[in-house]
């Protein structure tokens, strides 16, 4: 979901195009988005601050007109199973599931290590370039970059950590498959739940031995396969068929 600063930027750059003092300077904005997924990122934010960044609590929400979609496009809600579990999804309650081991890959391997490092010109500090050695630096493994030794094979699902090209469809948390190389990548036998976001699989399995810990987060995980018998859920042993779930009601329509 957007902050809301995004659609008041659109608003006043309207405004400004238009010379029109009305919401989005008189023009007709379609705007599409679900309030039971996750909420823009507050670094360290308090629950007060994470619903602020809410379009409803922009000074827009007053002048739009809101339509509900009631039927549930990603599910075949002609499955019985499949509609009782559209129904669930509205709720999210618990899932007790059981754990689905996927088959490994056959194909050649092929490992890729980063080649970048510190250039080297005639005004540079030796002692700077020194100080960390390559065996540490190629051990980070920093969010959102790629690792310095990458696995890959032909077939294997990868996921964009960059945006390349967004008006081809090729934006960070795209998901691809290998056919030979493309970078920036990651495997992504696995993802975080706000990567998963817009995505759509027919098979997925969801790890919640650490429970869930920010608004949306188990609505968006649960709500990302085509199939409710395609979703196995892996919670903790002491947890039989429950685990945590955060909602905030102010958010929501």
């Amino acid at each position: 979901m957007q902050h809301k600063y995004c659609v008041e930027a659109v608003d006043r750059t309207l405004h400004d195009i238009r010379d029109n003092p009305k919401p989005f300077g008189d023009i007709t904005v379609v705007l599409g988005g679900d309030f039971r997924q996750i909420l823009p990122v507050v670094p360290k934010g308090v629950r007060g601050e994470i619903v602020n960044t809410s379009l409803r609590r922009s000074d827009l929400w007053d002048d739009i007109c809101v339509l509900t979609l009631n039927l549930n496009m990603r599910l075949n809600t002609t499955d019985p199973g499949n509609a009782t579990f559209a129904n669930f999804l509205m709720e999210v309650g618990t899932n007790p599931q059981e754990v689905v081991h996927l088959p490994s890959i056959i194909g050649k391997r092929y490992t890729y290590l980063a080649a970048d490092k510190m250039s080297e010109d005639d005004g540079m500090d030796r002692s700077i370039s020194n100080r960390y050695p390559n065996e540490y630096l190629n051990s980070l493994d920093p969010t959102g970059l790629p690792p310095f030794k990458l696995e890959l094979k032909v077939g294997c699902p990868i996921i964009l950590l960059r945006n390349i090209a967004p008006k081809d469809g090729l934006c960070n948390g795209t998901r691809m498959m290998v056919v030979r190389r493309q970078f920036p990548v990651h495997l992504a036998y696995a993802m975080t739940i706000n990567k998963s976001q817009g995505q759509f699989v027919k098979f997925i399995g969801v790890n919640l031995r650490i429970s869930v810990f920010s608004y949306g987060q188990l609505y968006v995980a649960l709500s990302r396969c085509t199939s409710f018998d395609r979703i196995p859920v892996l919670l903790p042993k002491e947890e039989i068929d429950s685990t945590i779930n955060i909602v905030y009601p102010e958010v929501l329509l």
